[in-house]
């Protein structure tokens, strides 16, 4: 799978009548993950991101496989084998990919405070 192939699941995926769709924030995390591995060795950058889209590819079949999140109405997905979290969350139509998160960085401030609505 090629870096712009996770950049178009991103953008929709149809399955079972299950879109995906993303944020603007997400499409930003998934350059900044690239670009960051990409630096030092552009095949690993590669399959990290490989690993991202696989489990996003799981997400139309089985929308509740990742844990509840720790913001309300959000869940994360973690990804095996690579320290990163697809955060999304369960619209009515769609799931909605929120950002791709780094396991040792401190979430964003949008993300800490907890949302209601």
């Amino acid at each position: 799978m090629s870096y712009t192939s996770i950049l178009s699941t991103l953008v929709s995926a149809q399955v079972q009548n299950s879109a995906i769709e993303s944020t603007r924030q997400a499409y930003r995390d998934i350059d900044a993950v690239h670009d960051y591995i990409a630096r030092d060795n552009p095949i690993a950058a590669q399959g990290v991101l490989d690993k991202i889209e696989a489990m996003i590819d799981h997400l139309p079949r089985n929308p509740a496989l990742g844990r509840a999140g720790r913001v309300m109405r959000t869940r994360e997905l973690v990804v095996p084998s690579v320290p990163y979290i697809v955060v999304y969350s369960l619209e009515e139509e769609f799931i909605d990919i929120l950002a791709i998160i780094h396991t040792a960085r401190r979430w964003p401030v949008r993300f800490r405070r907890s949302q209601h609505g």
